[in-house]
C-alpha cells in the first residue's frame, strides 16, 4: 500500500430514496428533532468513469470519483438487487490523495468519464440508520441507509414519508428520465448548465 491510497473499505450498501420538496426545509426539519448531524451541507462532485463500451454499466456496476470538503473517494459499486424500493449494492471505498493522479491511472487503465454530477449534501444520524439529504440540480432527495428493509421502512415511516414515492434509481437514471422529459441535451447534470437551460425554457 503507498502513500496514495488508504483506509480501504468493503460494505454492502442498503438505501431507499425518496424525492422531496425542500432539501432546506427538510434540514431544519431534522435539526429540530436534535438528531446528530453527520456532516454540514457539503458541496459535492462527482465524476462516474466507464470503458468505451461501457462494459461496466452493461454489467450495472460503477466505478466513480468523487470530491468533497478536499476529501477525495474512488468507490467501486456493484448491484445485487432492487427491490421493493430498496437498492442492494456490494459497495468498496478507498481515500485517495490526489484527484487528478487517481483520473490520470484509471484513463491509463481505459476508463473514461462519461458523467458528470453535483449536489449539496447533508448528512444526520437517526438511531442506527444515515439520512442523507440531497439538493441537486434537478430537484432534492433524501435517502436512508441502514442495515435491512424493516430498519429502513420503520424510519421512513417515523419521518411521514410516502413509501410509494421510493426509487432505487441512481441520480444518473433520473437524470436521464429527467433530460428526456424537459428535452435537455447536455450530457451532465450539473448546476450551472441546467440552471442555463430553464432560464432559457
Amino acid at each position: 500500500m503507498t502513500n496514495t491510497i488508504e483506509n480501504y473499505l468493503t460494505d454492502r450498501e442498503i438505501e431507499a430514496k425518496f424525492p422531496i420538496q425542500d432539501a432546506g426545509e427538510w434540514i431544519a426539519r431534522l435539526e429540530a428533532m436534535d438528531l446528530v448531524c453527520e456532516q454540514r451541507k457539503c458541496h459535492e462532485m462527482n465524476y462516474r468513469f466507464d470503458t468505451a463500451e461501457r462494459k461496466l454499466s452493461a454489467a450495472h456496476q460503477v466505478l466513480r470519483l468523487r470530491t468533497e470538503n478536499g476529501a477525495v473517494t474512488l468507490t467501486f459499486k456493484c448491484a445485487e438487487k432492487a427491490q421493493d424500493g430498496i437498492a442492494y449494492r456490494e459497495e468498496i471505498e478507498t481515500h485517495v490523495s490526489d484527484e487528478k493522479q487517481m483520473q490520470a491511472i484509471l484513463e491509463k487503465l481505459g476508463f473514461e468519464v462519461y458523467f458528470m454530477y453535483e449536489k449539496f449534501r447533508s448528512v444526520f444520524r437517526f438511531d442506527d440508520v444515515l439520512l442523507m439529504v440531497d439538493h441537486t440540480p434537478i430537484g432534492d432527495y433524501l435517502e436512508i441507509e441502514g442495515t435491512d428493509e424493516k430498519t429502513i421502512r420503520d424510519h421512513a415511516g417515523k419521518l411521514g414519508l410516502d413509501w410509494n414515492t421510493s426509487t432505487t434509481k441512481s441520480y444518473q437514471r433520473l437524470f436521464k428520465e429527467w433530460a428526456a422529459n424537459v428535452h435537455f441535451s447536455g450530457r451532465d447534470m450539473l448546476f450551472k448548465e441546467i440552471q442555463k437551460f430553464q432560464q432559457i425554457y
